[in-house]
C-alpha cells in the first residue's frame, strides 16, 4: 500500500505543493525574521500594521481560488477545452472589472488608512491598492495552473516570489527606505511571481471559441464557499483576537506565539488538501473513481499531524526555545494539546475541501455553526489559556464528528464502491 501510495499522482503533486508551500512559508519566516532586526520595534510594527490591512482585503482570494480551482479542474476531467478556456476567459474579465472597482474604493479611503495607522507617507495606502490589483489577477493564473495541475510550475512561481521579496525588502531596506522598503519588497514579489505564473499559464493559450454561460452555477457555487471559507478561516483566527480582548497583554503576546507554533500543522499538511480539490474535482466530473484519494489524504494528514504533534508533546521545550526563545517557556506545558487543536482543525479543513470539491455545499452551514461555537464558548469559557484552548478543541471536535456522519450521505448518491 505505500509503495502504490508513493508512486501516485496524488502523493506526487502532494510533494511540489509541499515544496512550494514551503518554500513561501519558510521565506516568509525570514523575511519577517530579517525586518524585525533591521528595523527595530517602531519601523517594524509600522510595516505589520500595514501587511494586516492588506490580508484583510484580501480575504476574498480564499473562495475565489477555490472556485476557480473547482470549475478549472472539472472542465478538464470532463475533456471540454471550450468550456475551460470560455471560464478562464470570463473569470478573467469579471476579475479586472469587479478589481478594479474594489481598487478604486480602496484609493478613495486611503487618506483614512494613512490616518488610522499613523502611518509616516500616503503611500504604504497606494502601495496597498495596487498590491490588491496584482493579487487578484495572481489568484486566477496559480488558481488556474492548480486546477490543470501544473504544481511545477506553482513550485517555481512560488520560489521565485520569494526570493525576489528577501533580495528586493533587504537592498531597500539597507539604502535607507525602512518600512517603505520592506513593503515595497512584499508587493514587488507579488509582481514578480505574478510574470512567472503568467509565462506559464500563458502557455495554455486559452482562446474564446464560445461564451460562458454557466455564470449563475458560479455564482450559486460561490457563495457556499466563501461561506465555508469564512468559517475557516474564523476557526483558525478568531481565538487569538478573543485571547488579546480578554487576557492582559503578556498573555495574549503568549498565546500568540503558541498559535504560530501550532499552526506549523496546518501549514505542513495543507498541500494534500490543496492537491485533493483538483484531483477529486476532475474524477468527479469525468465519473472516475476519487474515494481512493480521499482516504491518501486523510492518511497523509493523519501522519504528519501525528508526527508534529507527538514531537510537540515530546520536545515542547526545546521547540519553544528554538524558535521564540526562553521568555516563552511558560507555553511548553501548552504546546501538545494545542497541537492537537490544529490537528483536527485540519483533518475538518481536509473533509470541508473535499465535500465542496464534489459539490456538497451544505457543508458550509456547518462549518459556520461550528465558528460561532468557538466565539461562544470561548466567550463565556476564560478561565485560562488552557480552557480557551479547549473550547477551540469542543468546536473543532463537534465539526469533525459532523462531517464524518455526513459522510455515507454525501456518496451514496454518486458511483463510487
Amino acid at each position: 500500500m505505500i509503495k502504490k501510495i508513493i508512486s501516485s499522482e496524488f502523493f506526487r503533486a502532494t510533494f511540489w505543493v509541499f515544496l512550494a508551500t514551503g518554500a513561501l512559508n519558510i521565506g516568509n519566516y525570514i523575511y519577517h525574521l530579517l525586518m524585525g532586526r533591521m528595523l527595530g520595534p517602531e519601523a517594524y510594527g509600522v510595516l505589520e500594521s500595514v501587511i494586516s490591512v492588506y490580508y484583510l482585503v484580501s480575504i476574498p482570494f480564499i473562495p475565489l481560488t477555490l472556485v476557480i480551482v473547482k470549475f478549472i479542474s472539472a472542465y478538464k476531467g470532463k475533456q471540454d477545452r471550450e468550456s475551460l478556456s470560455a471560464f478562464f476567459i470570463y473569470m478573467r474579465k469579471k476579475i479586472l472589472s469587479y478589481g478594479l472597482i474594489i481598487a478604486f474604493m480602496l484609493l478613495i479611503i486611503s487618506p483614512f488608512i494613512t490616518s488610522f495607522l499613523h502611518l509616516p507617507n500616503p503611500y504604504f495606502s497606494l502601495l496597498i491598492v495596487f498590491g490588491f490589483l496584482i493579487g487578484v489577477l495572481a489568484v486566477l493564473i496559480k488558481g488556474s495552473l492548480q486546477g490543470l495541475f501544473n504544481f511545477f510550475a506553482l513550485f517555481v512561481s512560488n520560489t521565485i516570489e520569494i526570493l525576489s521579496k528577501l533580495l528586493i525588502a533587504i537592498v531597500l531596506v539597507y539604502l535607507g527606505f525602512k518600512a517603505l522598503g520592506a513593503f515595497i519588497g512584499l508587493i514587488g514579489s507579488f509582481i514578480v511571481g505574478f510574470i512567472v505564473a503568467f509565462y506559464f499559464i500563458r502557455k495554455e493559450k486559452f482562446k474564446s471559441v464560445k461564451s460562458f454561460t454557466e455564470g449563475r452555477q458560479v455564482l450559486k457555487y460561490s457563495i457556499p464557499v466563501f461561506l465555508t471559507s469564512l468559517g475557516l478561516t474564523s476557526l483558525f483566527t478568531t481565538d487569538i483576537i478573543l485571547v488579546r480582548n480578554l487576557f492582559p497583554g503578556v498573555e495574549s503576546g503568549y498565546y500568540a506565539a503558541l498559535s504560530v507554533l501550532g499552526k506549523i500543522i496546518f501549514f505542513a499538511t495543507f498541500p494534500v488538501t490543496m492537491v485533493l480539490f483538483p484531483l477529486v474535482s476532475e474524477r468527479h466530473a469525468a465519473n472516475k473513481r476519487y474515494i481512493n484519494l480521499f482516504f491518501i489524504g486523510i492518511a497523509l494528514t493523519l501522519g504528519l499531524a501525528g508526527l508534529i504533534v507527538l514531537i510537540y508533546y515530546s520536545l515542547p521545550e526545546i521547540m519553544v526555545t528554538l524558535l521564540f526563545g526562553t521568555s516563552y517557556i511558560r507555553i511548553a506545558s501548552l504546546l501538545g494539546i494545542f497541537g492537537i487543536f490544529i490537528a483536527v482543525y485540519s483533518l475538518c479543513s481536509l473533509f470541508a475541501n473535499f465535500y465542496l470539491s464534489i459539490h456538497k455545499t451544505i457543508i458550509s452551514l456547518f462549518v459556520l455553526g461550528a465558528s460561532l461555537l468557538q466565539i461562544v464558548l470561548i466567550s463565556f469559557f476564560h478561565k485560562n489559556l488552557l480552557q480557551v484552548i479547549e473550547m477551540s478543541i469542543i468546536s473543532v471536535l463537534l465539526l469533525l464528528i459532523l462531517l464524518f456522519i455526513y459522510y455515507p450521505f454525501a456518496i451514496k448518491r454518486e458511483k463510487q464502491v
